[in-house]
């Protein structure tokens, strides 16, 4: 019976582990981690896998399911052709609105169709296009519909509609809804050539490179390039002379620091020199090696009038050779008066006095100078800024579009000019218009903590469209992630299921087996029980038996020892008194042995003794002696 439930439980334990085996290896899926790039080298069956897989199409159950034909995709192209106008990108609502109740896209146009919706959606918010601006060019979501239909991969293969796109969103960057009429001309005249664009795609005649569109671009280009060219000369000359009157003002202010000189010569420093400075810096078209030159002319005139030890020769034969060339120096460059000759020579005149007067020894009043006012905006060119900071405003490079907050409103703003000498940064609106103006240092603060941030510009759909295939496959490896997870889970509790089975089988083979252990014990301590009582009531029979014997075993009896296979004669002697010990003697009547009387009732049970002869009772011997007398008489 105990043979029997284990090879049942055996068999049962080997069946459930290759069930398990069996079903782990069936419900085992292999999930195969696509990359964007092996996605878009094979074939077109696994993109539209994973475009289905990401964009279901929930229909009816009583509706059966078909398998996409060719033919139900060529019938979406020729409607999509059709349509005229979309709501607010809406393609699918559009394009369902004019299908028969009977009818319905097939799963891969569906899928599709979905994907080229968001993808537009991304590509337009991504680059923080105004909402006018995208519903003007929201017709465009029909050709990129049909591109897609017809080819599904044709992102990633340099078609000419990309770059009509990245053009389209480079001209459309900076448009926000006011009350300009040159905004709203633009806006008008996008619509149209959107309008004239779709009208060509729909007669099968469309040039990707040239077409309405691109013409409206190439104007709008000119026109602003002629707006922008006359603004950057007007902004550029200011702030040329802005920093030309700074700069004058920090040479004359810097050589005049802690200088004594006469009340005349700072009169003509502070005015005509410094007005003639900031006319030769202007003009020029190297600022500052023209400041460097202006700047050591203005040293050594002022050097010219500080006091000296009239025995010092050597200093007043160098006054006296500098002063005739200094002369020179100075009416060529004061500029302020050079349509003022008597001004000029007033002034040269002057010069030449207060000189001649130092070199004859005459004493001169001199005075401590006064500083010019120097609060001019661009009076410190150089920013106290980190180099990591400054760093982001190097890297910018005119005609790129940033994103700031005007009056609360993010609005787009063009980088149109970088003047290194002054270091600022002048900014343009869509329509060519200056829109506000930064120092670097300003802007590298306002890029630090993110109040302006640049736009990505000529940035090309195709990235908008890595970007989302990106964002499906993390999609999809989630939802198989998720999905291997449960298959996990139910596994496990598939194992502990089993495992429990397995466990309570055991528990229940081992108290089966512990039962019949039981009984098997049961059974055998009960036979070994009645063993002992029929050996004790043998034993009791047998001792009553050789005790019945050694009752009638009188003195002179022989008993027979066994040992060793040897045997002994031994003839009883004596009985203690008490009876319970038994003398033995050997044939020479020495004393052999002493054994106590239960002891000799086992040998003679057991064989070891045997008794030979009885011997002679008492009464029987005195018989026979009175008996042997009474024959005698």
């Amino acid at each position: 019976m105990f043979f029997t439930i284990y090879l049942t439980a055996r068999q049962l334990t080997w069946l459930s582990l290759y069930v398990l085996t069996e079903s782990l290896a069936i419900s085992i899926t292999t999930t195969h981690n696509q990359t964007l790039d092996t996605l878009i080298d094979s074939e077109d069956s696994l993109f539209l896998e994973l475009l289905k897989f990401c964009y279901p199409q929930s229909q009816p159950q009583t509706q059966p399911q078909h398998k996409p034909s060719q033919r139900n995709q060529q019938q979406s192209q020729a409607l999509l052709r059709k349509l005229d106008h979309l709501a607010d990108t809406q393609l699918l609502t559009t394009l369902q609105q004019q299908l028969e109740p009977s009818n319905s896209l097939s799963q891969d146009s569906y899928a599709q169709l979905r994907f080229c919706e968001q993808l537009f959606i991304n590509y337009c918010s991504s680059h923080q296009l105004a909402e006018e601006i995208q519903q003007a060019i929201a017709p465009l979501l029909l050709i990129i519909a049909d591109l897609q239909l017809n080819n599904s991969k044709w992102l990633w293969q340099h078609h000419s509609f990309i770059t009509l796109l990245a053009t389209t969103q480079q001209h459309c960057i900076g448009w926000h809804a006011s009350d300009n009429r040159a905004n709203h001309r633009f806006l008008q005249q996008l619509q149209q050539a959107v309008g004239a664009l779709i009208k060509s795609w729909q007669q099968g005649d469309i040039d990707y490179e040239r077409n309405a569109l691109t013409d409206f671009f190439a104007q709008y280009d000119a026109r602003i390039h002629k707006l922008e060219q006359r603004m950057i000369a007007a902004e550029s000359g200011a702030l040329k002379a802005k920093r030309s009157q700074e700069m004058a003002t920090r040479i004359i202010n810097e050589k005049t620091q802690q200088q004594l000189l006469p009340t005349s010569i700072q009169h003509f420093l502070h005015n005509s020199w410094h007005e003639s400075i900031v006319l030769l810096l202007i003009s020029s078209e190297n600022m500052q090696a023209e400041f460097h030159r202006l700047k050591k002319l203005t040293e050594t005139f002022i050097w010219t009038f500080k006091p000296y030890d009239p025995e010092d020769n050597d200093t007043q034969q160098r006054i006296y050779r500098l002063l005739g060339q200094l002369q020179e120096e100075l009416a060529n460059n004061l500029a302020s008066l050079k349509h003022q000759p008597d001004k000029l020579a007033e002034v040269l005149a002057d010069i030449e006095t207060q000189h001649l007067r130092i070199l004859k020894g005459q004493a001169i009043e001199r005075n401590p100078c006064l500083a010019l006012n120097n609060s001019n905006p661009l009076n410190d060119s150089h920013t106290k800024i980190s180099g990591s900071l400054l760093k982001k405003v190097n890297l910018l490079k005119p005609q790129q579009w940033l994103c700031h907050s005007i009056d609360g409103q993010p609005q787009a703003i063009k980088l149109l000019l970088k003047l290194n000498d002054s270091q600022q940064l002048l900014f343009s609106n869509h329509v060519g218009v200056k829109a506000c103006q930064y120092s670097y240092e300003e802007l590298a603060y306002k890029l630090a903590n993110n109040s302006i941030k640049p736009i990505a510009s000529q940035s090309y759909i195709s990235q908008t469209g890595t970007i989302l295939i990106e964002k499906l496959l993390a999609t999809q490896q989630q939802a198989q992630e998720k999905n291997q997870a449960l298959l996990t889970e139910k596994r496990t509790q598939q194992q502990l299921q089993l495992q429990k089975r397995l466990a309570d089988q055991k528990k229940a083979l081992a108290e089966a087996q512990a039962i019949a252990r039981q009984k098997t014990q049961q059974q055998s301590q009960q036979e070994a029980q009645q063993q002992r009582l029929a050996a004790a009531e043998t034993a009791l029979n047998t001792q009553q038996k050789y005790s019945e014997l050694l009752h009638k075993f009188n003195s002179g009896g022989i008993v027979r020892f066994y040992s060793n296979e040897q045997s002994r004669d031994c003839k009883l002697a004596a009985i203690t008194q008490q009876g319970n010990n038994y003398i033995f003697v050997n044939k020479r009547g020495i004393k052999d042995c002493e054994i106590a009387k239960q002891d000799l009732i086992i040998q003679l049970a057991t064989g070891q003794a045997e008794i030979i002869d009885n011997g002679d009772r008492f009464e029987d011997a005195l018989s026979k002696v009175v008996n042997s007398i009474r024959q005698q008489k």
